[in-house]
């Protein structure tokens, strides 16, 4: 799996900086049909791995803060 360096916004508008694994399909020839929400396995930030909800967001169990995937 891949990683690359995403941004994220929180639900207070703050954002930050994080690292992003992304899913094998990201790879694939068809993956330009997919948002980068949809091809991130996980965020890593601040040192705490966070898997995504149903709703593709991120909420984390340390701070509380549920971040979203910001794409450039």
């Amino acid at each position: 799996m891949r990683t690359i360096h995403i941004q994220v916004k929180d639900q207070f508008d703050v954002y930050h900086m994080a690292k992003a694994v992304l899913k094998e399909l990201a790879d694939r020839e068809d993956s330009e049909q997919y948002s980068l929400e949809q091809k991130v396995d996980f965020i890593e930030i601040y040192g705490e791995r966070i898997l995504p909800s149903t709703e593709l967001l991120f909420q984390s169990e340390a701070n509380c803060k549920i971040y979203k995937v910001i794409e450039n």
